[in-house]
């Protein structure tokens, strides 16, 4: 989880070099999707919520013993999204832990996939890992796809979502210029009226969180609250109390 975290902060500290540079980056974010759970780790939780807290979004399996996933880490973790697995009728996988610690739901059961073995092995499988990387594909989608931390895709907002008020021409020339030349080149009006933390290297917010906004971004915690308000709402039965109701998509797969 650390290494994922910091491949992530890398990635995202280039973007916001870029967009300072040219103003324009290709990045859009980092997605995780965690493929493991087990016992209650405060230690676990708290490194995947620190690697959200720093970027990352990630999606984390509920766990498969059909019991509360508060006692599952890194289920519990807090910043995460975690996933429920859900059949093709729409209930509760029989097998997928619930409760107030699973934000949404998505399929778990019976899910044909490529397998190991040839280039056309497939495999059927089932478990809340399953759900976790269904949802982890559709956050990697909407970040794709994102143009306002709501997500609606209203064209005309996506020129201001990419936007970044500090990018200044000069400096975008200055980057291709060899440093003992831009030595001797004054700073532009633009870049003396910066604020400091916008021409200094300065990549976090006061709170610890890294800035993606400086690159065009959205943080973990705008787009979660964003895939819960999109999700169909009580679709599901067989949901034990303090479980949220919450579906992100149902998938049909052709064998």
């Amino acid at each position: 989880v650390n290494w994922a975290s910091k491949q992530a902060q890398a990635k995202a500290i280039e973007a916001i070099k870029d967009f300072r540079a040219t103003g324009m980056s290709s990045h859009k974010g980092s997605v995780a999707a965690v493929s493991f759970n087990g016992g209650r780790s405060s230690a676990l939780d708290d490194a995947v919520d620190a690697a959200v807290h720093k970027g990352m979004h990630v999606a984390i399996p509920a766990g498969d013993d059909d019991k509360d996933a508060c006692n599952y880490s890194p289920a519990a973790a807090e910043l995460a999204v975690t996933v429920g697995a859900s059949t093709l009728s729409d209930e509760r996988a029989h097998f997928s832990n619930h409760g107030r610690c699973v934000d949404v739901f998505a399929p778990g059961l019976n899910i044909l996939s490529t397998w190991i073995g040839s280039n056309n092995a497939v495999n059927t499988a089932s478990g809340t890992i399953t759900a976790s990387s269904h949802t982890a594909g559709l956050l990697a989608y909407l970040l794709s796809i994102q143009v306002s931390a709501t997500l609606n895709p209203d064209i005309s907002k996506t020129a201001d979502n990419l936007m970044v008020s500090n990018w200044d021409p000069t400096g975008a020339i200055m980057a291709i210029l060899p440093s003992w030349m831009t030595a001797f080149i004054p700073a532009s009006p633009i870049e003396q009226s910066m604020p400091a933390s916008a021409s200094s290297e300065s990549f976090y917010n006061a709170d610890g969180t890294l800035d993606v906004t400086q690159f065009g971004g959205i943080t973990p915690a705008q787009l979660k609250a964003a895939l819960l308000d999109i999700s169909s709402r009580d679709m599901l039965s067989d949901l034990p109390p303090e479980t949220a109701n919450l579906l992100v998509f149902n998938n049909a797969t052709n064998a």
